[in-house]
């Protein structure tokens, strides 16, 4: 992941440019392809001094031009989660 031309200000957009080192048995089933592009993934913004917002989005399928694995378990009831 790498910080997005997108991002400003107190906000920061990741995306997905290379397939991760430890993908797991699901990561290593993944068509990475389609997963690979210019389309952020997660967004990080700076609340004030001491808090972060973390917003999961989830993997952009260029073929189906669609958000995949929306769900983390980082995120609590779809919500951003503010560490």
């Amino acid at each position: 992941m790498i910080k997005s031309k997108e991002s400003s200000g107190n906000e920061i957009f990741y995306k997905l440019y290379k397939k991760p080192e430890d993908m797991g048995r699901l990561g290593l089933s993944l068509d990475w392809k389609n997963y690979l592009n210019d389309k952020p993934i997660a967004k990080i913004k700076l609340k004030d001094t001491n808090h972060l917002e973390l917003t999961w989005m989830g993997f952009y399928n260029a073929k189906t031009k669609k958000r995949n694995f929306k769900t983390s378990d980082i995120k609590s009831n779809n919500q951003p989660v503010i560490y």
